[in-house]
């Protein structure tokens, strides 16, 4: 059947619109298969950081995990961790801290942090997601104040000790590392919980301490130096020292032998108080001085919350320090100092995404236990920068390492045991 001349016009109209309307429809099903996409990996994040209920079905168990090495010590301290109260992370996969032994770590033994559901979302999609995961602010980890180890929260633990340092009438001439490495010591050799059914068990956590040494990497020194005289350290060792901290020989021999007399005067205060089975009077004084050296390397401040005293945090003490010319990426806060500056609310929005899985078919009555009330004094580790996938936490040990003098750099290797500065 022909068409006339006047009705072309009108047919190629009517063409012109269906081939529209076919290219419109063509973009936007091209335009809704990349927004599912977009959605669908943001909806993955979202309900990975979030509280909502989702049920069991659901659940990441079965997702790619990180490909961090970890020895059966590692696992059995992350164990630890979370059966005291100490957050990791969550089911979610979002990410997680984790402990991990291996040449990766620049100490040897340190926390990364890893995400499960990175390489999932990597999987299938034109445009994967950013490595990055996790920005400066974030909390990665959540730390119960009762967990430090620090002598007002030992009390309970040791109260005959107690109760000896503060009747002792040169109790005042005692130094904090003394005393505090003197309950360290209990905590040890001692099972607290015989004192106090609420005390918590710090031995397996500070056994692990015992094999820092066993861990190192072998670039760099084995741990803190135990306190002994110069006489006592070979001519070449003492170079070495010399040499790794810009310092002098004479510098080092002093250093040294100061640091020996301290340990000698805190040792002399607190004999009485050490008490260990089958063991001599000088291979006792040797025992407590290792342990004496590993406090000293893992304490810290606790600021303003806790009067500025000195004690150890658990999961904090196994951050290691950057490598020189590099920036740490965690800091540690108390949730006071947080909750003073953002406020309450906030606060608990920064800390919902570490709250474990509440499951439709959980028991209410259960799943509420688990969930923890936090305290001005406990403590988070927040992201100072963006964080990548398996990327290792790291701590400041010292501010401003570029402009640290020869006996500061001197300090800090007998300190921590390795160099804050190249040599």
């Amino acid at each position: 059947m022909g068409c006339s001349s006047d009705s072309l016009p009108v047919l190629f109209i009517l063409v012109a619109v269906f081939a529209t309307r076919l290219l419109l429809v063509a973009s936007l099903v091209l335009e809704s298969s990349l927004a599912t996409r977009s959605i669908r990996r943001t909806l993955c994040w979202h309900m990975l950081s979030t509280t909502d209920e989702i049920p069991p079905s659901q659940s990441l168990t079965s997702l790619s995990s990180s490909t961090l090495p970890q020895t059966e010590q590692d696992q059995y301290l992350e164990r630890w961790f979370q059966e005291h109260g100490i957050l990791l992370g969550n089911e979610r996969g979002l990410r997680r801290v984790q402990i991990s032994t291996s040449d990766r770590s620049v100490g040897g033994r340190g926390l990364f942090l890893t995400s499960r559901l990175f390489p999932y979302l990597q999987g299938d999609l034109s445009s994967p997601p950013s490595s990055v995961i996790a920005h400066q602010g974030d909390i990665l980890a959540y730390i119960p104040g009762n967990l430090v180890l620090l002598p007002s929260n030992m009390q309970a633990s040791f109260p005959c000790l107690f109760h000896d340092n503060n009747t002792d009438k040169n109790k005042s001439g005692y130094s904090w590392q003394s005393i505090l490495t003197t309950y360290v010591w209990k905590a040890l050799y001692e099972d607290p919980r015989q004192q106090s059914s609420s005390s918590p068990d710090w031995r397996p956590w500070i056994k692990t301490w015992m094999t820092d040494r066993e861990t190192r990497r072998d670039d760099v020194i084995s741990g803190p130096e135990l306190p002994k005289a110069s006489n006592q350290y070979t001519q070449e060792s003492m170079e070495t020292m010399a040499r790794l901290s810009h310092a002098t020989l004479s510098q080092v021999k002093e250093l040294l032998d100061a640091k020996f007399q301290t340990f000698q005067e805190d040792w002399k205060n607190v004999q009485d108080f050490i008490k260990k089975k089958d063991n001599g009077s000088t291979a006792l004084q040797k025992d407590f001085a290792e342990l004496y050296s590993l406090v000293l390397s893992r304490t810290a401040n606790l600021g303003p919350e806790w009067g500025n005293q000195m004690g150890i945090i658990p999961l904090h003490d196994m951050c290691n320090h950057p490598p020189y010319g590099h920036e740490p990426n965690v800091e540690l806060f108390s949730l006071g100092n947080i909750r003073s500056m953002i406020g309450n609310e906030q606060l608990k929005q920064l800390l919902r995404p570490l709250l474990p899985i509440r499951s439709k078919d959980a028991d209410p009555s259960t799943t509420t236990s688990n969930i923890p009330i936090f305290l001005d004094r406990d403590f988070v580790l927040a992201a100072r920068r963006p964080i990548r996938s398996d990327e290792e936490l790291w701590l400041s040990y010292k501010s401003n390492d570029r402009e640290m003098s020869a006996s500061d750099q001197l300090w800090l290797l007998l300190q921590y045991g390795f160099p804050f500065q190249p040599p």
